[in-house]
């Protein structure tokens, strides 16, 4: 689990989905966590039927780690960044650095 300022990461084996995981990343608030926007930007899909993200394993690990380098995800320009006024990078420039 993956503790930071915007809740924490878990990951199971998704019941209704073959082959998956259903990641959850909350905080107990109600609210969208800063996990669960990097968990969104790396292409998890929210299943209401499992109350989680459905992704891939390498995908969920992938996630962990950018979440554990200090990234954000901003949905409106769809990029990943470190600082609102430094660099922003891509879902393709981050796949590639987080291999």
């Amino acid at each position: 689990m993956a503790k930071g300022s915007g809740g924490s990461i878990q990951v199971n084996k998704a019941r209704y989905a073959k082959g998956k995981v259903a990641v959850r990343a909350s905080d107990g608030s109600g609210y969208k966590t800063r996990h669960a926007g990097i968990i969104e930007g790396m292409g998890g899909k929210f299943s209401h039927r499992e109350g989680a993200y459905i992704m891939s394993s390498s995908a969920a690990s992938r996630a962990r780690r950018v979440a554990q380098a200090g990234y954000n995800y901003s949905p409106f320009s769809q990029t990943f960044y470190r600082t609102l006024n430094g660099p922003r990078y891509s879902r393709a420039e981050i796949i590639k650095r987080f291999r």
